[in-house]
């Protein structure tokens, strides 16, 4: 609906300043002259939920923009600007307004920004800045949770939410590590998303009680068209509903990821066990002792084939704890069990060496590992795929807790 007629209709400009006093774009427009062609597009009158602006600047003029205030970062020839109450609802009457095939359009600034994208606003000749004016007028986006908010997310973690050990583990982290943490909505959280880089590896952690919010804010928060990311874990719905909608955007062609075939469980160490409870000695040839330095490469091709996370196994080794069992028959002594551990406390790349087990080795470096996070203030937490029956048993007779949740693991965009 082209409200075009009513631009001067004294019912619109009171019905704004009554209910949408923040429309402060489009109250300047009605002020402009013809020689600005203004329209303006409604999904209903007089109930309105979407109103969009529409109008042209002439020639662009830097920083000259009639409408501009001083959050303003650019000038434009035709804008485009969405106010909405409803995100699907701002959807449907931009495409019915037929504006948004205009090539002529310079900016569109609107909320949320990802709705935007269903329109593949990318197959036009115009650039939607992310620095872009954003009116959000209750409509649900990723929020990032401010830095001097974290000991208050630990205590709702530990009251609420208490599984989800990865992020309280990173809110200790140095700001080196670049953590951010997107919510759904605060303080009533269905939905938390880590990030946070090892290394040179961004890695991507989610949390959520309800899968379809969870690929909300996901896409919300717009971290998942990261090429830099080198593995996300979550609810394997999630990551294939997520990936699957980025992948179609002409700006991923031939872009290729991964999502392991099988699931794993999520086991969480229990610190009233004590993990030294019936540890066996250590055979006859064996010596236990941390991955030695010239080691590392072998260790870390054995893990994964790609070569992010390759590099992202080095950097484990080399920052964080681990434990090895050396075959002492050897000369030079051979790594033939080993563990390592990530900077949020996870157990990686646990392995033996075929003709080497059936001994009890793998137990021993769990115990091994276990007592070092501890004794590290950090709390050890493991992923072990569901097919892996006799690993849960072992991981399970050392004091570790099934905490329900069921995770899959995603390469990076490639």
């Amino acid at each position: 609906m082209d409200v075009k007629t009513l631009l001067s209709s004294q019912e619109l400009k009171d019905s704004l300043d009554k209910h949408w006093p923040d429309t402060l774009e489009i109250a300047r427009a009605l002020a402009l002259g013809e020689q600005y062609d203004v329209h303006l597009f409604a999904d209903s009158w007089p109930h309105i939920t979407t109103l969009i602006l529409t109008y042209n600047e002439g020639s662009a003029k830097s920083m000259n923009n009639r409408l501009c205030t001083s959050s303003c970062l650019t000038a434009f020839v035709t804008g485009v600007f969405i106010f909405s109450t409803d995100a699907s609802k701002s959807v449907s009457t931009l495409e019915k307004s037929g504006i948004i095939t205009d090539f002529k359009i310079s900016i569109v600034l609107g909320s949320p920004f990802n709705s935007l994208l269903s329109f593949n606003m990318l197959k036009l000749n115009f650039c939607v800045p992310m620095m872009s004016t954003i009116h959000a007028i209750d409509l649900p986006m990723a929020i990032e949770i401010d830095p001097t908010k974290r000991e208050e997310l630990k205590d709702f973690l530990y009251r609420h939410w208490p599984d989800t050990v990865e992020i309280v583990h990173a809110l200790t982290l140095s700001d080196g590590h670049s953590i951010h943490l997107f919510a759904d909505s605060w303080p009533h959280v269905t939905t938390l998303i880590l990030t946070y880089n090892e290394g040179s590896a961004k890695q991507v952690f989610i949390f959520t009680t309800d899968a379809s919010q969870g690929v909300l804010t996901l896409e919300k928060s717009g971290i998942i068209a990261d090429l830099e990311i080198s593995l996300v874990i979550g609810d394997k719905e999630i990551l294939q509903r997520a990936m699957d909608k980025i992948i179609s955007d002409p700006l991923y062609v031939g872009q290729k990821y991964h999502i392991c075939e099988e699931v794993a469980a999520r086991f969480i160490y229990n610190a009233s066990f004590v993990t030294m409870n019936n540890r066996k000695p250590l055979p006859a040839g064996y010596k236990l002792d941390a991955i030695h330095s010239s080691d590392v490469e072998l260790i870390a091709s054995k893990w994964h084939p790609y070569d992010g996370l390759k590099r992202l196994m080095i950097h484990y080794i080399t920052n964080y704890p681990n434990v090895a069992i050396y075959d002492t028959t050897r000369e030079p002594p051979q790594p033939i069990s080993w563990v390592t551990s990530s900077g949020l406390g996870a157990l990686w790349h646990l392995y033996t060496v075929e003709e080497h087990r059936g001994k009890g080795l793998g137990t021993l470096v769990i115990q091994e590992i276990t007592e070092k996070l501890l004794a590290e203030g950090v709390t050890p937490l493991t992923y072990i795929q569901l097919s892996k029956k006799s690993s849960q048993s072992i991981f399970a007779k050392l004091g570790y807790v099934r905490t329900g949740s069921v995770v899959a693991f995603m390469d990076a965009l490639q």
